[in-house]
């Protein structure tokens, strides 16, 4: 397993108040050790990494100066987790570079705003500008790939090095959830190792909390957490074990929080009689998690061509922002060269169709990341 050493900076947004949470390192592999609730009321205690932990202001967004903190003893919190836009990221794919669109087969500079040019008529796209700049006299087209008479209130076609400009939509945020702990300074969640002495939750999607036969009930007063929430788990950190279908990596071994089977499907135990789904569970104590075996989806970011069993591009395609999906992952390449593929689910052996999610080291590994958004498309919930 291959895992990326380096921590964004991407200012992710403070989440819903909820309980606490804990995280864990990716790269120990051996987790702090948890004190004594009592000793740790109100504190919490860092992820060790490879990185410093980032501080931020309240709007997550990272501090020029960073300043002189000890992150590797427990530090008081002050509230529970706020939620902000945080920082911008592209809401598209640059796949070879600049958007593209796939159009019976073939390869398109997506304009953004129904007009498309054929890719090799393309010579550069500026991401910071969002401008193409033409090498070849070139037509425009409709999404079926037929030649329009007008574009933009012209005829439909630019000369050979012109600059057309894309007018799509360039940036989306990413939010994530913050934690104050004193002086104005405020964490990325992800990075806390644990708090209250407990471990946590965070989760991915609103979730209603059920009892133990799967009828909806409520959890310190609350019927439903919100995705992005933060909550308590009951219970310790085990060895995965083969009933455990959700678990993390610390260092190079997988861990679980025991799942709870209900009407066939997983659940973490909360406490006081109190279950959520574990589908909507993204991150156990600051570690990604992962599913053993089963299928997911996954939303492409651009258009995206299908491969077939040995990865050779064909001539079909997925579109953007429509949901595929997927039911195994697999890799290929060695170092920084390793890649990571989604296998469409329903196809099998030699007829087996997959995607390309991109470099293997940004899935997932690292939360603080926020890398499930940084392949070609987004995932639901982590396969291997």
């Amino acid at each position: 397993m291959k895992f990326n050493k380096k921590i964004s900076i991407v200012a992710l947004a403070a989440m819903f108040v909820s309980p606490a949470i804990l995280t864990e390192s990716h790269f120990t592999s051996q987790d702090s050790t948890v004190q004594a609730a009592t000793s740790l009321k109100g504190k919490i205690n860092f992820v060790k990494d490879y990185d410093p932990t980032i501080i931020y202001n309240k709007n997550g967004v990272a501090l020029e100066k960073q300043p002189d903190f000890n992150f590797n003893k427990a530090a008081k919190y002050y509230g529970g987790p706020i939620v902000a836009n945080g920082a911008k990221d592209y809401a598209y794919a640059f796949v070879f570079g600049m958007p593209q669109a796939i159009i019976k087969g073939s390869r398109y500079a997506d304009l953004g705003d129904g007009g498309y040019i054929k890719w090799s008529n393309i010579g550069s796209y500026s991401s910071k500008s969002g401008e193409f700049a033409t090498i070849k006299n070139s037509y425009v087209y409709d999404k079926d790939g037929k030649r329009l008479l007008t574009y933009r209130g012209q005829k439909a076609y630019y000369a050979k090095n012109s600059t057309v400009n894309y007018v799509g939509k360039r940036y989306i945020y990413q939010p994530n959830s913050y934690l104050n702990i004193g002086n104005s300074y405020y964490i990325n969640t992800d990075n806390v190792n644990n708090m209250d002495g407990k471990g946590v939750l965070k989760l991915n999607a609103n979730t209603y909390v059920y009892n133990k036969n799967g009828q909806r009930t409520t959890y310190n007063g609350k019927s439903k957490l919100l995705k992005y929430d933060l909550v308590n788990y009951s219970g310790k950190k085990r060895d995965k074990t083969s009933s455990d279908d959700y678990y993390y990596w610390a260092g190079n071994k997988k861990y679980s929080v025991k799942n709870y089977k209900i009407k066939g499907q997983d659940y973490y135990y909360l406490g006081k009689g109190a279950y959520i789904k574990a589908i909507n569970v993204g991150v156990i104590n600051g570690h990604a998690v992962f599913r053993d075996g089963g299928s997911t989806y996954v939303i492409p970011k651009s258009d995206l061509f299908i491969y077939n069993n040995n990865l050779e591009q064909t001539t079909k395609s997925v579109e953007q922002d429509k949901k595929i999906k997927v039911d195994a992952t697999k890799t290929t390449g060695e170092g920084d060269a390793t890649q990571r593929w989604f296998r469409i689910a329903g196809t099998k052996g030699t007829n087996a169709q997959w995607l390309l999610w991109g470099d293997d080291s940004s899935y997932g590994y690292l939360v603080a990341e926020n890398n499930s958004n940084e392949g070609y498309f987004t995932v639901r919930t982590r396969i291997e």
